[in-house]
């Protein structure tokens, strides 16, 4: 590995991620991850536009539920975890694209190897939504993220359920986002 902090420098022709430092690639990875969440929203605009509001929320709620079923076990591949329960899902969960590696603030608390709870203290979505979209906290956090963590979970442990046990809209952006379980349904 190189350690390349920007690409300010000459044009690399076979440049990989590997040339780049470890604290660029976070930043890079951050970076991804904001224009995924402005892309989706681009996306679901666009069919809000053409063919309303209806549509759009079953659109969005669709495409998340069919990539959950390609992205998550490839994460989990990729990462060589073999997902039996809560806490090896909380594993791949944080590799997501919207995950929890990209949020610092979460605190995850290991109740048992069934039960894993997470508390969200700060969330790039619900901050980007709050000031560009506070209209669409409820239906994003209360239907949307709802039904893709039931769905993330399904793919990988059928036999187990998220809950939501805290969502926003929120006072403060200095309170608690969201909390979260996973948890075996039996």
């Amino acid at each position: 590995m190189s350690d390349l902090k920007d690409y300010s420098g000459a044009l690399k022709e076979n440049l990989k991620l590997q040339d780049f430092s470890q604290e660029f690639l976070a930043k890079l990875a951050k970076e991804w991850q904001a224009q995924f969440i402005k892309f989706e929203d681009i996306c679901f605009h666009m069919v809000q536009e053409k063919w309303g509001q209806q549509a759009a929320d079953e659109f969005e709620l669709e495409a998340f539920a069919r990539a959950a079923k390609i992205n998550v076990p490839r994460i989990a591949k990729l990462a060589n975890t073999q997902v039996r329960d809560a806490v090896d899902f909380t594993k791949v969960s944080q590799l997501l694209v919207e995950g929890l590696f990209l949020q610092p603030t979460t605190s995850i608390e290991v109740i048992n190897r069934d039960h894993v709870k997470l508390t969200v203290r700060r969330c790039v979505l619900l901050d980007y939504l709050e000031k560009h979209e506070p209209s669409r906290i409820i239906p994003v956090c209360h239907q949307l993220e709802v039904a893709m963590f039931t769905e993330y979970i399904r793919v990988l442990l059928p036999d187990f359920k998220a809950n939501a046990l805290k969502l926003p809209p929120r006072k403060s952006p200095t309170e608690v986002a969201c909390v979260w379980e996973w948890v075996r349904s039996s």
